[in-house]
C-alpha cells in the first residue's frame, strides 16, 4: 500500500487537519457534521456514487456490483458528483417512479436518443448542459452495457497553453 515507494514517508497533517475538523465536528450545534450525517443513514440508503478515484478502494468491487445491480448513474463512466446531483434533480423533476425502474432507465427515458429536451435545456446554464451532453452517451453504454462511439473530441492543452 506504499505506492511503489519502499519507505513510509513522514508528512505534514497541519494542512489536512481543518478538513478533517469540518467532516468531524458540527460548526453549530443544531446542525449535523458531515459524518454524523453519513453515520446516520443505513447503508442501503446512503447517497454515494461511484467516481474513477474508487478504483483504488478495496471495497470498489462491493460498490461496482450494487451499483450495477440498482442501474445507479454512477454505473456511467466518469460522471461527477455534481453532474450526478443534476440528472436526479431532473429526474425528480419530471416525476419518475424511483420504485419501478432504475437511474439509468428513467435518464434514458427522459433524454431519447440522447438528445436534451427544450423545456429541460432552457433550465440549464452552459456547463451544466455541457457536462450533460458528455455525460448521456456514457449513461446510454451503462444502459446498454456496450460501447458506443461518441462523436465528441476531447483536446487537451499544456498548463501553459489552457
Amino acid at each position: 500500500w506504499l505506492k511503489n515507494v519502499e519507505q513510509p514517508q513522514m508528512f505534514d497533517l497541519l494542512p489536512i487537519v481543518e478538513v478533517l475538523e469540518n467532516f468531524m465536528y458540527r460548526t453549530q450545534d443544531d446542525i449535523l457534521s458531515p459524518l454524523e450525517t453519513l453515520l446516520s443513514v443505513p447503508r442501503e440508503k446512503a447517497d454515494w456514487h461511484m467516481l474513477p478515484i474508487c478504483n483504488e478502494c478495496s471495497y470498489f468491487p462491493i460498490c461496482h456490483k450494487q451499483t450495477e445491480q440498482e442501474g445507479r448513474i454512477g454505473e456511467a463512466a466518469y460522471i461527477s458528483k455534481g453532474t450526478r446531483s443534476v440528472l436526479l434533480s431532473l429526474i425528480d423533476t419530471e416525476g419518475a417512479n424511483k420504485n419501478e425502474t432504475t437511474e439509468i432507465e428513467e435518464l434514458d427515458k427522459l433524454f431519447p436518443s440522447q438528445q436534451i429536451p427544450k423545456k429541460i435545456e432552457e433550465t440549464l446554464d452552459g456547463s451544466t448542459l455541457a457536462s450533460i451532453m458528455l455525460a448521456l452517451p456514457r449513461i446510454s453504454a451503462a444502459r446498454t452495457k456496450s460501447l458506443l462511439p461518441t462523436g465528441n473530441v476531447t483536446i487537451d492543452f499544456t498548463a501553459k497553453d489552457d
